[in-house]
């Protein structure tokens, strides 16, 4: 091949890939897998200077979670995004980079591919998926609940189906109510989702402020045995800020102080010096330690490092629970505050 072939066949690959990128950018979708394209910094929040999370190897798959601003890098115009590491995903170093890892990445260097087709874990419990359908994911959930000053009005009618086409009773305070199934359903740009409920004589529906179980939230991602105890890790992403009267909290390898190791320091929020440290969260031990203060252990990513803190140390800067998993979610969309 002659010099100019060379460059012309160099030139054909350089725009392939830079066509890729653009049409990745301009079809960004909340929910849907991309590949990354390049050697990836995933970051602690959007756009360059934060906090490196870890670096993906090309190859790798993620989850777009969210859709944040637009920007220009290397002339490439595209959104950061915040994104969930897929499974067998790995980093630059070649090491398995865990399934669930979160964080900011500039979409210019993702491209479209097929998507997981991951079936949640959940061990026949609430959250196993029943049946599903281009429109509908219908979820097994067994919950009691009491009607409180919590629910809205919108939340207390209960409808005939899904389509709301009837309206069955409007649910009163102290009114008790089964859950048998929550539905998840998607028509084109428009998602719903419903309770499927029993109350006094009526089986029915009643439409749902957000799914409890969006992104196979509280899924089984794994069990880490650490001496005579075992975890059940679960999937559990929000924000939580980090709180203690030390100027830092233990980063620990695995769940308990018992036969783990300290990899790492998180500074505490307002300390020497700090603003507020948030940490996105990637999984919860379905366990509480009854040796410590009855709390959980958090799963998070720091500084490249992928370990374990104690939820004493962390607090939800909003209302409702400290954590969102899905039955603690319910109890407080419909009951008493």
């Amino acid at each position: 091949m002659n010099n100019r072939n060379k460059i012309l066949s160099i030139s054909l690959l350089i725009l392939f890939f830079s066509i890729q990128n653009i049409f990745a950018s301009q079809n960004l979708k909340v929910g849907k897998d991309y590949v990354v394209t390049e050697n990836l910094r995933l970051r602690t929040s959007k756009f360059n200077g934060n906090k490196i999370v870890c670096v993906l190897k090309a190859g790798a798959k993620v989850r777009v979670l969210k859709i944040g601003e637009k920007e220009v890098i290397d002339e490439i115009e595209s959104n950061w995004v915040f994104v969930e590491v897929q499974k067998d995903a790995k980093n630059i170093k070649d090491e398995v980079v865990k399934y669930g890892v979160v964080g900011w990445c500039f979409a210019g260097y993702l491209a479209n591919t097929n998507q997981s087709k991951n079936i949640p874990n959940y061990a026949n419990a609430n959250g196993s998926i029943i049946s599903t359908s281009d429109n509908i994911i219908k979820r097994k959930h067994i919950q009691n609940i009491t009607i409180g000053d919590l629910a809205e009005e919108s939340e207390r009618i209960v409808y005939s189906d899904v389509n709301e086409s009837k309206i069955l009773y409007t649910l009163q305070d102290n009114d008790e109510i089964q859950i048998k199934e929550i539905w998840y359903i998607k028509y084109a740009e428009n998602e719903k989702a419903f309770v499927n409920i029993k109350v006094k004589d009526f089986n029915g529906f009643i439409k749902l402020l957000n799914d409890p179980y969006e992104n196979n939230q509280f899924e089984i991602l794994e069990k880490i045995t650490v001496g005579k105890k075992t975890w059940t890790v679960r999937k559990l992403q929000q924000m939580l800020a980090v709180w203690a009267k030390n100027d830092t909290v233990e980063l620990r390898d695995a769940p308990g102080l018992e036969g783990t190791n300290v990899i790492g320091q998180v500074p505490a929020s307002y300390r020497n010096g700090n603003n507020q440290i948030n940490l996105e969260i990637e999984a919860i031990t379905e366990e509480k330690d009854l040796k410590q203060t009855n709390d959980n252990w958090i799963r998070v990513t720091y500084d490249g490092k992928t370990g374990w803190v104690y939820g004493y140390y962390l607090s939800a800067e909003r209302g409702g629970p400290q954590y969102l998993i899905p039955n603690d979610v319910l109890d407080f969309e419909f009951g008493w505050y």
